[in-house]
């Protein structure tokens, strides 16, 4: 019968190289699965995900593929990419790929195939321009791949109705033959370079004792917490027939068996005796086992404990963080690049991959506290590399007006240009007509460098102390700028209203952009105060 079905499921003409159906016994562990040698479970797709670690893993894992956006982007000269939504494959990856099925349900489900079976396929449907029009899985049990003469072929069995993954009649019923670029295929790890390997087969014995654990729990504890035991009795009494022993066993197991029968009175005759077993779990190390599988299996999926709820007593909230990174680095970024470079391969043309490709999104799985965001947008804004609408972007904030200046320290120069700065001489001092430095202005440059490095590091420790509480900011500037009027006129030996009006435009600034002035002050100020020194009298 097995030759007979593997047979109608093959056509007449063979394919130049044979695969794994044609190996009964293989084929046999591809549709039902694999038999732990040891534990005696055997272990499928299907009973794997009656493990709660296999389940969480999974679900951990294709949730989180399923609800990252995945965009089609353009290419730009000289580098660069900006999403391209006027592509005909934009919406189907990143919206719907089929009329019944929306992206994140098609890759959620895609990926679950590719962490219980190593293969997601999906049956390409173009149209009249040969532009892909849909994209329609295809489950990994009913797909047979074979080599042919023009490349790999996928051999689909379909139910009785007739019909293909696209709801297109087919002219063989139960039975489609679909040609390579007709399927989109992503592969996990293969050996073979045709199918991914099935991460439950091969780690069947670790998902099998995890299925022994739980079952042998779920037994104990039906019925109702207690090992069990025998029936005694005198040495002295008539042998019991082997019906009358099996009329006792089962009456004692209908009257006392079961958790609903637990602690009920037992009421035996003859001189018989109840002797429990007492086998305690702790003996069979029951907790540790369970425990320790659960870790084992988050291995095998390269899934963090902390994300399934595994009490993993050397995870703390510190270090939560860093297994959450672990995870889109080594979990999400791997698989990722499976999708996308297999897209690349079946729905863009030679052509198209030159201006066009696929990426996920995965900035927002990188998101840290306010905190530590907001510090590093700082950073970005301060090096230049971020704009306000960059940043807003990223906070699921509206653009502003003039938010994409891009600001640049003005005090960093090119490192083949170092050593060559312009030093302005002490001779570009503003002085009276005729007259010569003299030893007085050479003394007012240094203290003007020391007034403006004095106030920036002052106002840059302020700001910071007072992040978050605009209330406080606001008063310390004015505080401070009262008093820093005063400093600048005996430093300088410069006019109190001149100072006065150096720090009240300082003020306006700080308050109305923010400590981002900071950056252009170290130049700009000197220039400043050496006009207000020019236009004051140095004292002699």
């Amino acid at each position: 019968m097995l030759a007979a079905l593997v047979s109608a499921l093959r056509p007449e003409r063979r394919a130049l190289e044979k695969t794994f159906v044609d190996n009964p016994a293989q084929w046999l562990i591809e549709m039902f699965g694999s038999r732990a040698q040891h534990s005696g479970v055997t272990v499928t797709p299907a009973t794997s995900m009656q493990s709660a670690a296999v389940f969480a893993c999974v679900r951990v894992s294709a949730e989180t593929m399923g609800s990252l956006p995945l965009k089609v982007y353009r290419r730009l000269d000289g580098g660069g990419k900006v999403p391209a939504p006027e592509h005909p494959l934009y919406s189907i990856l990143h919206d719907s790929p089929n009329p019944e099925q929306t992206a994140m349900e098609w890759r959620e489900m895609g990926q679950g195939h590719l962490s219980l079976r190593g293969n997601f396929y999906s049956e390409i449907v173009r149209d009249g321009a040969g532009r892909v029009s849909a994209l329609w899985p295809l489950h990994p049990d009913r797909v047979t791949v074979e080599r042919g003469t023009s490349g790999l072929e996928y051999v689909v069995t379909v139910p009785s109705y007739g019909l293909s993954a696209a709801g297109q009649p087919i002219r063989s019923p139960g039975v489609a033959r679909l040609a390579a670029s007709q399927v989109l295929h992503v592969r996990g790890l293969s050996s073979d370079g045709v199918l991914g390997l099935s991460p439950i087969q091969l780690t069947a014995e670790a998902i099998g004792l995890s299925l022994a654990a739980e079952a042998y729990g779920a037994a104990f504890f039906g019925r109702g917490a207690n090992p069990g035991g025998v029936i005694e009795r005198p040495a002295t009494a008539t042998k019991l027939s082997e019906e009358t022993v099996k009329r006792l066993r089962e009456q004692w197991q209908e009257l006392y068996g079961g958790l609903s029968n637990a602690h009920r009175v037992a009421i035996l005759e003859d001189g018989m005796s109840w002797k429990q077993i007492a086998i305690q779990n702790n003996h069979a190390q029951f907790l540790e086992t369970r425990q320790y599988q659960v870790g084992d299996i988050a291995r095998i999926f390269r899934v963090p404990g902390v994300m399934i709820g595994h009490d993993d007593k050397t995870a703390t909230y510190a270090s939560a963080e860093q297994f959450f990174l672990s995870f889109v680095v080594h979990h999400v970024r791997p698989w990722a690049v499976r999708w996308e470079q297999a897209i690349a391969l079946k729905l863009l043309t030679p052509r198209e991959r030159l201006t066009h490709f696929s990426e996920f999104v995965v900035d927002g799985l990188l998101r840290g506290d306010l905190k530590s965001r907001y510090d590093a947008y700082w950073i970005g804004r301060q090096g230049g590399w971020l704009s306000a609408n960059d940043i807003r972007g990223w906070e699921n904030m509206n653009r502003i007006d003039g938010g994409d200046v891009y600001w640049a320290p003005v005090n960093m120069v090119p490192a083949d240009q170092l050593g060559k700065q312009r030093v302005v001489p002490p001779q570009a001092l503003p002085m009276r007509s005729g007259m010569m430095p003299t030893r007085e202005a050479l003394l007012t440059e240094d203290g003007i460098g020391r007034a403006i490095r004095k106030e920036i590091a002052t106002v840059r420790q302020a700001a910071e102390r007072h992040a978050g509480d605009v209330g406080a900011w606001r008063r310390w500037v004015d505080e401070f700028y009262s008093r820093h009027a005063a400093y600048i006129s005996e430093a300088l030996k410069v006019d109190l209203d001149i100072a006065r009006r150096y720090a009240h435009e300082h003020r306006a600034a700080l308050l109305g952009e923010g400590v981002t002035v900071l950056e252009r002050w170290d130049i700009e100020a000197a220039g400043e105060l050496t006009e207000l020194v020019g236009l004051g009298e140095v004292a002699s």
